[in-house]
């Protein structure tokens, strides 16, 4: 930090940072005293004060600076802290009903969510957010309204789509698949995202239950203050959110309902829980898929009051109704290596910290060399061990929109530059993510690199490589973070 404040006055104890007088700003003061206490007075929700700034000059001052994490976030109908405000609450709505198809698209995929919630808390912990969750819900009368569920995605939304359900009252089930949101809908499911809860999924408007829920949690902004508070005190604002009960026509099973790879590509279908249903998913689960619970309830009046989820396959041959995993007659015509660049893969690639703890630090060492030894045998028993390698995915920096990262290689120099590009310029994908079924690429070399050339169309060629490498991947829970890389750096 370059020292400039003279302005800010002779107090050795620096300046005080606050919330200022508009949406969106921040006020440096000198500290006094009277300032501190008054803040301290004013506090509420948990808002500190740290100091944040730290120097030794003996010459100018200030020479600290504190900072508060209090509200920058005023109400536009007047000058209170918007979390504050009590006159002008029903003007705020921090639930949205307009469908915005980018919410969908930024949901974790559905073993993120899970490894993060249902793995990675200890039970006690986990049980312990459900109980605050269940309390808050119950102390605002909304039991027989209100479920949380565990927000997650299972397939790429195409562009402009929202996911929308689908219910066949008679048949006892939903289906949820892309629909333009012309149609007219009601939002059910919430995540927190920029401070507000926005709705990512829908069912048709006629559905009374969901439209009488959606009344009654708009009302109760309280609720929803609390709520927001709840998750981002947890750390959980990002997997968990609200869930509007409405599917009565799912039965009466108190178990709740089960969601499965629909019939067509990028569906999912719901049905009331069996047993039997349970059993066969078991029977037929392939690749490491799992079941988890992803939704909590705790009306009793009402059902289903859960609903078990599978990470199974939703993406299905176009050629035939096979899972596209499990196809053998049209694998040619599948290509799970993808090579147009699409600057949305980067964009969700986990950071690299995520990507060292759930790797490096969180597996064990013999469990982590497991997976590598694995890998390596995989990519040996296909004579690929001069062309591929494995890598740990992450991104350090924000891409531009419309850009993908581009290696430039300075081949006297022997160096190379990895920075943001155009996809117009001419270049070869080395580096492959899973997702969404599919291997993507994320990292790109300038046209002319011959061995990444070479090296692309022997992977592209091996497609029983691909389908294995997907399946040792996923077993593994690692294919947010490992991926296939095309070695190109002789230079």
């Amino acid at each position: 930090h370059i020292l400039h404040r003279e302005h800010l006055g002779l107090e050795m104890h620096g300046t005080i940072e606050t919330p200022g007088r508009a949406d969106g700003e921040l006020l440096l003061r000198p500290y006094t005293e009277e300032r501190f206490q008054k803040f301290a007075r004013d506090s509420q929700d948990g808002n500190t004060m740290h100091q944040v700034m730290w120097s030794w000059c003996r010459k100018r001052v200030p020479v600290s600076h504190e900072c508060t994490n209090g509200c920058v976030d005023y109400c536009s109908h007047c000058r209170h802290c918007r979390n504050h405000c009590n006159s002008h609450r029903e003007k705020l709505l921090p639930l949205q009903v307009e469908p915005d198809d980018s919410v969908y698209a930024r949901l974790p995929e559905y073993d993120y969510a899970t490894d993060k919630f249902i793995l990675g808390l200890a039970a006690d912990n986990r049980m312990g957010v459900l109980q605050e969750v269940r309390e808050l819900i119950e102390r605002h009368g909304l039991e027989e309204v209100v479920a949380v569920d565990l927000k997650h995605r299972h397939f790429q939304m195409p562009s402009g789509h929202v996911l929308l359900e689908e219910r066949h009252i008679e048949a006892q089930e939903s289906v949820m698949k892309a629909a333009s949101p012309t149609v007219p809908m009601i939002p059910f499911a919430f995540v927190l995202s920029d401070g507000d809860f926005k709705p990512y999924e829908f069912v048709h408007a006629e559905c009374e239950s969901a439209a009488h829920g959606l009344e009654l949690v708009r009302n109760s902004l309280e609720f929803l203050e609390e709520m927001r508070s709840l998750l981002m005190k947890h750390g959980v604002k990002d997997i968990l959110g609200i869930h509007i009960l409405h599917r009565e026509h799912l039965g009466l099973e108190m178990h709740g309902t089960i969601e499965t790879p629909g019939r067509a590509d990028g569906e999912l279908l719901l049905r009331p829980y069996t047993e039997e249903r349970f059993q066969k998913f078991a029977r037929d689960s392939q690749d490491g898929n799992t079941m988890h619970q992803v939704m909590w309830s705790w009306c009793r009046k009402r059902v289903p009051v859960s609903h078990e989820c599978t990470n199974g396959c939703v993406d299905y041959c176009s050629h035939c109704r096979h899972c596209r995993n499990h196809c053998n007659s049209h694998r040619e015509k599948l290509l799970p290596l993808q090579v147009e660049p699409d600057d949305s893969v980067y964009a969700r690639l986990p950071e690299y910290d995520y990507a060292t703890d759930k790797f490096i630090l969180g597996l064990a060492a013999d469990n982590r060399m497991g997976v590598l030894q694995e890998v390596r045998e995989l990519i040996e028993r296909h004579g690929l061990e001069e062309v591929v390698a494995v890598d740990l995915k992450h991104r350090h920096f924000q891409m531009p929109s419309g850009h993908v990262l581009l290696e430039e290689r300075h081949i006297e120099a022997q160096e190379s530059v990895m920075k943001a590009a155009s996809p117009t310029v001419p270049m070869i994908p080395f580096a492959f993510v899973l997702s969404d079924g599919d291997f993507k690429p994320y990292e790109f070399v300038h046209a002319e690199c011959e061995s990444a050339a070479h090296g692309l169309e022997l992977v592209r060629n091996s497609l029983e490589f691909l389908e294995e490498m997907r399946s040792l991947l996923m077993k593994h829970g690692v294919k947010d973070i490992l991926g296939i890389h095309i070695l190109h750096r002789e230079h």
